[in-house]
């Protein structure tokens, strides 16, 4: 049961990500000076 939730709460958190990624790059598309920026807290979070 605990491990259902967790796999559930992981797949959610997994398209929210997504989501969000998929908004930044809009974003950026419109605001090209903030991409290192992001390309920064990427690497801060993914590494």
């Amino acid at each position: 049961m605990a491990n259902e939730s967790s796999r559930a709460l992981k797949r959610v958190f997994f398209y929210l990500v997504q989501g969000c990624f998929a908004c930044n790059k809009r974003w950026l598309q419109k605001l090209p000076r903030r991409k290192t920026a992001a390309k920064t807290i990427y690497h801060s979070v993914y590494e």
